[in-house]
């Protein structure tokens, strides 16, 4: 696990830790769950490419990768009885492999930036020890969806707005459905 993301164990500890503050202290909290429809399937890959590029990896890999992004296929096969039938290769012109070990983490990284304009919002809910204030809670990131908090509707309505159009710019699509 790579340092300062949260599994789901402990998202729930977190969940956990702002629900019982809410409660205790009486505090207004928002949240809403947004879930990527085929989060891996949408994003086109010259987002992918541009994120390698804000993160500056060595411009060989990048190039390497994008060349490959560009051989991308996949083929249907369908069995009836005895017999196999294939289809033609067809071309991957959006996102990423969900089964390959390198696309989680592209994936994760491809959000990062979404990630990077909730926090400097400073909107969320406000998590305490004592009196204090120790950190402020705009969002939890889980692969596809991300659960946003926040202490005023008018703060909830902000960062889904950011997200939503975050989400569009880079063609990804929630599924609002679920």
């Amino acid at each position: 696990m790579y340092k300062k993301t949260q599994d789901c164990k402990e998202q729930l500890i977190i969940d956990l830790v702002v629900l019982e503050q809410a409660h205790k202290d009486n505090r207004n909290l928002y949240i809403t769950y947004i879930d990527y429809r085929k989060a891996f399937d949408s994003a086109p890959h010259s987002w992918f490419i541009h994120v390698l590029q804000i993160y500056k990896l060595d411009p060989q890999i990048i190039n390497s990768l994008q060349q490959l992004m560009k051989k991308w296929t996949t083929a249907l096969h369908v069995k009836v009885k005895i017999h196999r039938i294939m289809s033609d290769p067809i071309r991957i012109q959006r996102g990423i492999n969900q089964r390959d070990s390198l696309s989680p983490s592209w994936f994760c990284l491809a959000l990062n930036p979404l990630s990077y304009l909730l926090n400097i919002t400073n909107y969320g809910f406000g998590i305490h020890s004592g009196n204090q204030e120790m950190q402020r809670l705009s969002h939890l990131l889980c692969m596809d969806d991300i659960k946003l908090h926040a202490a005023t509707k008018s703060q909830l309505q902000e960062l889904l707005r950011l997200t939503q159009t975050f989400s569009r710019d880079i063609k990804m699509v929630s599924g609002i459905e679920k």
